[in-house]
């Protein structure tokens, strides 16, 4: 009858749990480097940043979140192609993300393609129906496509969603001040995007 070599599984079964334990401390899933990537952006380490989720990227390919980050990281450094390309893989792996079309429309309205940003705002708010500040900011596309009756709904919308949103009072009042009869209540509006953001006080008011 065969003996088995029973001196030799020692140290067999302690290389095994030397070569786990190595790969467990030193191997780094797409969370940890997205997190990373994260706490470098916060102590303005772009570079680093951007080094991280392209790691996570590299590890999980289809996962939408690194591409996000990277998509938010380049409109931080103001570099809107390799943005616009993130944001736009992050919506072929998740076609209800509505943050990545919201910064698609933001984007799409820097370069003045009005359209297509307010089309990208209105699939954030398909989405996101209550979001106040993708009513405000669609309502800014729509004013710059010469619609101020639209315009003026989605401030006035944005405004019923958060009373808080000093920038849709701001609007508002900008299109009030526009339009015959409605002076007093544009100084209203104005008056309580100042209250909320002094740095929103009507010039020359």
């Amino acid at each position: 009858m065969k003996r088995f070599n029973w001196p030799m599984a020692p140290a067999v079964l302690a290389t095994a749990a030397f070569a786990l334990a190595f790969s467990g401390c030193h191997g780094k899933s797409a969370d940890d480097y997205i997190s990373a990537g994260d706490t470098a952006v916060q102590a303005q380490k772009l570079e680093e940043a951007e080094g991280d989720y392209k790691q996570a990227v590299d590890i999980a390919p289809n996962d939408a979140r690194p591409h996000a980050s990277l998509g938010n990281l380049y409109v931080l450094e103001h570099k809107g192609a390799p943005a616009q390309t993130e944001f736009m893989r992050v919506l072929e792996l998740d076609p209800k993300n509505a943050p990545s079309h919201a910064a698609l429309g933001n984007l799409y309205n820097d370069q003045a393609q009005y359209p297509m940003a307010e089309a990208q705002f209105r699939a954030a708010l398909a989405i996101d129906p209550t979001r106040s500040n993708y009513h405000s900011d669609l309502g800014v596309i729509l004013a710059k496509e010469g619609k101020p009756a639209d315009a003026q709904t989605e401030f006035k919308t944005a405004i019923g969603f958060d009373p808080k949103n000093a920038q849709a009072h701001y609007q508002l009042a900008n299109m009030l001040s526009t339009i015959p009869g409605q002076q007093a209540q544009a100084q209203a509006e104005y008056d309580q995007a100042k209250q909320l953001d002094p740095k929103l006080a009507r010039d020359g008011g």
